[in-house]
């Protein structure tokens, strides 16, 4: 027997209960998770790294989990405890409980075996199965997304250490100094309070992190419960890193992007141009893969190092009549790899093997 304590709402679909329940009460009552359309379910398919993110993140100290898991249960054996508008269910193994929205959570973490976890629920009783689809799908239809820029600039204010804060410092440093080439570029949150910035905060962020992590959410909860960082030699900035040498990523960054801006003044200070717009900035961050560790390998990442293969990209740009335009170079993933790509066949021009 499993008593559940529920605060009544009222809205107008009807009335609904808000309350709390302890991961291993939940998992007795074996909710069900309908998938399938024969089943004549709702919910959508569970997708396995969605669990095993929300497992993994189970292992953080500070894991929390405030929005409910909503269920549908089918009894008849609701009363309220002393007429104080605290309602009281007393559920059998005969009751059948089902659940609307939450399923990726209760996996995840029934998975992660974190039985002494209380969890939100909201509660609604005798559904059928029009009314479950329409609850599901109000639910899932009707959020907002948060804009990236948003989601990484509070990392910022975060005491613990994890690629995320480190990205969005770095972000932070080259925007607000004055000798840095991106500063007053990079538009830190949603609100764009100038024409120069050029460049969001959420994709200077995803393009940093992609040279740092393959997964933030577990190097942060590593951080957290002090597991040393796994290595990646696949990620240039990743031993950076680890060892906390952020001002390194840092620095290198200041060098090939000033090296950019002297190689094409013109263009840095132009709208018109994709150099400080997501295409030139991609284009560029994806050319480091090959660019910083050949510059390792010649113990030279300089500026001058950087200014060598951005003057002869200029030199072939010109010989072939082209300009860093969204004609030469289109918006989105074609675009800046072609353009990453014959950065890095300019540096090897200037530093062959």
């Amino acid at each position: 027997m499993i008593k559940l304590r529920l605060i009544p709402i009222e809205q107008p679909i009807g009335t609904f209960y808000f309350g709390q329940i302890k991961m291993s009460d939940l998992k007795k009552m074996d909710p069900q998770i309908k998938r399938r359309s024969e089943d004549g379910g709702t919910q959508r398919q569970l997708k396995d790294k969605k669990i095993d993110d929300i497992a993994y993140y189970c292992k953080d100290p500070e894991a929390i989990f405030p929005t409910p898991i909503i269920l549908n249960i089918n009894s008849g054996k609701i009363i309220e405890s002393k007429g104080n508008g605290i309602y009281t269910i007393e559920l059998s193994d005969k009751d059948k409980a089902e659940i609307i929205d939450g399923q990726h959570r209760y996996e995840g973490i029934k998975l992660s075996k974190l039985d002494e976890i209380n969890l939100p629920i909201v509660v609604m009783f005798n559904l059928d199965e029009s009314e479950k689809a329409y609850i599901f799908s109000t639910i899932n239809n009707n959020q907002t997304k948060v804009d990236k820029s948003l989601i990484y600039d509070l990392f910022g204010v975060a005491k613990d250490r994890s690629p995320y804060k480190t990205c969005h410092e770095i972000a932070r440093m080259l925007n607000t100094d004055s000798e840095s080439p991106l500063c007053g570029k990079i538009k830190m949150l949603e609100k764009r309070q100038s024409k120069e910035e050029t460049l969001s905060q959420g994709t200077f962020v995803k393009h940093l992190l992609n040279l740092i992590s393959i997964d933030p959410n577990q190097d942060t909860v590593d951080s957290k419960n002090n597991v040393e960082i796994k290595d990646n030699n696949n990620l240039v900035f990743r031993k950076y890193y680890k060892a906390q040498r952020d001002e390194v990523i840092a620095k290198i960054l200041v060098n090939c992007f000033s090296a950019v801006k002297k190689a094409f003044p013109i263009e840095w200070n132009d709208e018109d141009y994709i150099l400080v717009k997501t295409t030139g900035y991609s284009g560029v961050m994806g050319s480091l893969k090959t660019l910083v560790p050949n510059g390792e390998k010649l113990a030279n990442l300089t500026e001058d190092y950087f200014y060598k293969i951005f003057s002869r990209l200029k030199e072939k740009l010109k010989l072939k009549g082209e300009k860093l335009t969204s004609e030469v170079f289109a918006s989105g993933a074609t675009g800046e790899k072609k353009l990453s790509k014959q950065i890095v066949e300019c540096m090897e021009e200037c530093f062959p093997n």
